[in-house]
C-alpha cells in the first residue's frame, strides 16, 4: 500500500483504497469500488487490500479501520489525508465530487499542517476576490514559522462542488467568501473585502471561546 500512496503523491492524484474484509458475505462496497474505478480510473489511483492481512496491519491502524468488521472505502488526498470514508456504498455522484476536487484535498491537508488557514472562495480575477486574497496572504504571512496558508477556490468551477458543499457556500455568491480555520477548527467566514482587524476579531473570539 505504501508504494501506491507514494505514487499518488508523486502524480498529485488521490488514492481510493478499499480495505476488504473477506468472508463477511456479499461485498456491496467492493462493487461500488469497481464502479467508481471504471469511471474515474484516470483521475485517481485505486487499490484494494485485504484488511485482515498482517502486511496491512499498520495501514489499517493508521486509517482507523482495524477494528471494523466490514469493508471500508477511503478516499485519500495525494498526501494521504482522509477526504471521505465509507462502510456503505456511497452515491456515485458524491464520491465523484470528492475525487475531482483539488481544493478539497488542499484544504484537508492544510488544516492538519498549518496553524491558520484561509480558504478564499469566489471568482478569481475580480476586484473583490483579488483584494480578499491579498489580505489573506498578508495575514497568513504574519503567522510564525510559516504556519499560515491561503487556498483559493473558483466558486463557479463545477469540479469544486464538494468544497462549496463542505462550507455551505453557493456557486454564485455575489462577493467572495473567506473561510478561516485555526488549528484545524472553523473560526468563521468573512464576506467580501475584509481587514486584518476582522481576522483579529475571529481569532479573539476563538480564544475567548476556548478559555
Amino acid at each position: 500500500m505504501g508504494q501506491t500512496l507514494a505514487e499518488a503523491a508523486r502524480q498529485d492524484k488521490k488514492a481510493i483504497v478499499l480495505f476488504r474484509r473477506p468472508g463477511t458475505g456479499p461485498d456491496e462496497l467492493e462493487k461500488s469500488f469497481d464502479s467508481i474505478k471504471k469511471e474515474l480510473e484516470t483521475d485517481a489511483l485505486f487499490l484494494a487490500v485485504d484488511a485482515n492481512s498482517p502486511a496491512e496491519t499498520a495501514a489499517a491502524r493508521k486509517y482507523e479501520v482495524e477494528s471494523l468488521t466490514e469493508s471500508a472505502l477511503l478516499i485519500l488526498s495525494p498526501q494521504g489525508t482522509v477526504l471521505a470514508g465509507y462502510t456503505k456504498p456511497p452515491e456515485p455522484a458524491e464520491a465523484r465530487k470528492v475525487i475531482v476536487s483539488k481544493a478539497l484535498a488542499a484544504y484537508t491537508d492544510a488544516i492538519e499542517k498549518f496553524l491558520l488557514v484561509f480558504v478564499v472562495v469566489g471568482k478569481p480575477g475580480t476586484k473583490d476576490f483579488d483584494k480578499a486574497q491579498e489580505m489573506a496572504k498578508t495575514c497568513a504571512a504574519e503567522v510564525p514559522d510559516g504556519k499560515g496558508k491561503v487556498i483559493t477556490v473558483d466558486g463557479s468551477d463545477p469540479a469544486e462542488a464538494a468544497v462549496l458543499e463542505r462550507f455551505s457556500i453557493g456557486p454564485r455568491e455575489p462577493k467572495p467568501i473567506t473561510c478561516v480555520f485555526g488549528q484545524g477548527n472553523a473560526l468563521g467566514k468573512l464576506e467580501g473585502v475584509f481587514s486584518a482587524a476582522d481576522v483579529k476579531k475571529l481569532l479573539d473570539a476563538a480564544s475567548c471561546g476556548s478559555g
